[in-house]
């Protein structure tokens, strides 16, 4: 009785260490004829036959590098199954690294057999190659499934264009490629919280795409989530801090925040990059009168109005704004080129009249004073 139980836990044992051994290289039994089988077919190209005669042999030995090549590249070039000959291409780079690791412990503990296990079995089989050649269709599987899931989204079937890249994000997680189409998808779809989330995701592996991080602030500033926007604006500056136009939008969020002191610095920064930006200039101004900052605010304008000279309503506040302050030399002369842009406004000609007057000007006074009884 002992001897029957000892025989079957035997038994047991040899068909548990059957599974877990499985030879990457060397075959045998019904194992070995399948593969000779499949071979024959193959080279045949009858490959409706030889596939699941490979598969009968990974069955028995899961890591036999020639098997796991064919059926791979049977999925890749026969079937254009990329998802499956990705598979099997990332099984035979496992089986091979994990030859190549073998190898590389052999040489610490005993190098004389790591020599041996070098020349019959990594350069007899060319495992470095295979390696790479492994490498190089998969990579071409990955892009074999974007470029149809692209053809999906051009076509606007954005649903089966998200399920395949989320199929292909499970066999590249970190690709940042797949995950800005995803998003672009769900934008298209109207659906700004995943657009969000796969976008997000593209910035955490990737923190220096400014595309992305321009679409993320986009996206937050249109849903009036304005701290959230600046935050991400922040960024892309980071990256491109002589771009005007981030500022720009740094400056429209806290305006939009009513955070005046914080938009004033962004405009101050899109007119100390490009002195020609009237919109940031006139921001920038009203900014600086919110926050009582007249010669900042005097400043700005000034710089609107030298951008556009011939708008007469710049010129006039700027007038308004210097005689208020009691700068009656640029009262003088801002408000003589509104008199020469416009010689029929008295404003234009009592401004330059009293600050002449405040300035102790006779001749400017005299002159400026005929001129005022001649608009009479």
């Amino acid at each position: 009785m002992r001897l029957l139980k000892l025989t079957v836990i035997i038994a047991i044992l040899l068909i548990i260490s059957n599974y877990a051994f499985s030879n990457p290289i060397n075959l045998s039994g019904k194992s070995k004829t399948d593969f000779r089988s499949a071979n024959m077919y193959a080279n045949q190209k009858i490959f409706e036959k030889a596939l699941p005669l490979y598969l009968s042999v990974l069955k028995e030995n899961p890591d036999h590098i020639e098997s796991l090549e064919k059926v791979a590249a049977i999925y890749f070039d026969v079937n254009h199954d990329y998802f499956k000959a990705n598979e099997y291409y990332q099984k035979a780079i496992d089986s091979i690294e994990t030859l190549l690791a073998k190898y590389e412990e052999m040489k610490k503990t005993d190098p004389a057999a790591a020599k041996k296990f070098y020349k019959k079995t990594i350069k007899k089989m060319k495992l470095a190659d295979k390696l790479k050649t492994s490498e190089k269709f998969k990579i071409s599987c990955w892009s074999h499934i974007f470029v149809e899931a692209k053809t999906k989204f051009d076509n606007k079937a954005y649903d089966d264009a998200i399920t395949e890249l989320n199929k292909l994000l499970a066999i590249a997680p970190d690709s940042v490629k797949t995950m800005k189409l995803i998003a672009y998808s769900y934008r298209e779809k109207g659906d700004d919280d995943n657009t969000l989330k796969y976008l997000q995701d593209a910035a955490k592996v990737d923190s220096t795409d400014t595309n992305v991080i321009d679409m993320i602030a986009g996206i937050y500033f249109t849903k009036k989530e304005f701290e959230k926007a600046a935050e991400w604006f922040k960024k892309e500056a980071a990256l491109k801090p002589n771009n005007p136009d981030n500022y720009f939008n740094i400056g429209s969020c806290y305006f939009n925040l009513n955070d005046n002191e914080n938009a004033l610095k962004a405009y101050s920064k899109v007119v100390e990059l490009d002195s020609t930006n009237i919109d940031a200039a006139i921001n920038a101004y009203n900014s600086a009168n919110k926050l009582k900052k007249d010669d900042e605010a005097v400043h700005f304008l000034k710089i609107v109005v030298d951008n556009d000279p011939n708008n007469k309503d710049n010129l006039s506040i700027l007038c308004y704004k210097l005689f208020q302050m009691k700068k009656y030399d640029d009262v003088i002369i801002y408000a003589e080129r509104w008199h020469n842009l416009d010689n029929s406004s008295k404003e234009a000609v009592q401004l330059v009249y009293q600050a002449a007057s405040a300035l102790g000007n006779k001749e400017l006074q005299k002159k400026y004073a005929q001129i005022l009884r001649g608009l009479k």
